[in-house]
């Protein structure tokens, strides 16, 4: 309820709804950490080393998480659970924020969203990434967003800024058809496929075996590195820039 001060690290600031231990603690690797599902006082910021199980986002505060430094686990997923509009921030900071299966920062409905911003860190999505209706990626700085899942995007903002997006896994992959800054892939098996028209302002770089298979225009302004055994296949379609 961040009754006491915005640290993440202080039990006094969490209310503990359900569970074999009431008392108030920080949520641990079994439990749900929900944020905006009821009136609060400070903003959480995460300073330190946590795992949680899922995180939520309600209806009934906006609510803006920050990870400042240190490395927030999130075993399961993240979403919001929407009644009515509310538009939240998570914040990498220049922190880490692992997720172990699903982002999605949208129900799909107009003012139900989350922005995930980051900043000099680093975000890694192990499932789909899933962006929709009025939901936002920002890079305020030059980290790093690490895709193993598919990128589903059908609408919202991307903001790329100085910032490196890296497809990654050894399962074939959907990318986003938005505006990168850098844009890596780094698979060792299996296609990521660019079923629609994307731009690169910065550098597009393949790592070892896997291979990019495009569909659609791929429009990069920086340099082209590709890795050993990989793979950049256009398929008749348009490719502008230089290597």
């Amino acid at each position: 309820d961040g009754s006491v001060s915005s640290a993440w690290e202080d039990p006094a600031n969490w209310t503990t709804i359900s569970g074999s231990n009431m008392s108030n603690r920080i949520p641990a690797s079994t439990d749900v950490a929900q944020f905006g599902q009821s009136v609060f006082t400070n903003q959480p910021v995460l300073s330190s080393n946590q795992t949680i199980g899922l995180i939520e986002f309600g209806s009934t505060q906006a609510a803006v998480v920050t990870i400042s430094s240190g490395t927030l686990d999130n075993l399961g997923g993240i979403k919001g659970v929407w009644s009515a509009g509310a538009s939240h921030t998570l914040d990498a900071g220049a922190g880490t924020l692992n997720v172990g299966t699903y982002l999605t920062l949208s129900d799909g409905i107009a003012g139900n969203d989350i922005t995930l911003q980051i900043g000099s860190g680093n975000v890694t999505v192990n499932g789909a990434l899933n962006q929709s209706a009025t939901s936002a990626i920002s890079f305020t700085g030059n980290g790093t967003l690490t895709i193993n899942g598919n990128c589903n995007y059908t609408a919202g903002s991307f903001t790329a800024g100085t910032g490196t997006v890296v497809y990654t896994g050894s399962e074939a992959q959907i990318v986003a058809p938005v505006t990168y800054n850098n844009l890596s892939f780094t698979k060792t098996t299996s296609n990521a496929l660019v079923n629609s028209p994307l731009t690169v302002n910065g550098n597009f770089t393949t790592g070892t075996g896997g291979e990019v298979f495009a569909n659609s225009s791929v429009t990069i302004g920086g340099n082209v590195t590709l890795g050993a055994n990989a793979g950049f296949n256009a398929s008749g379609r348009g490719y502008t820039g230089r290597s």
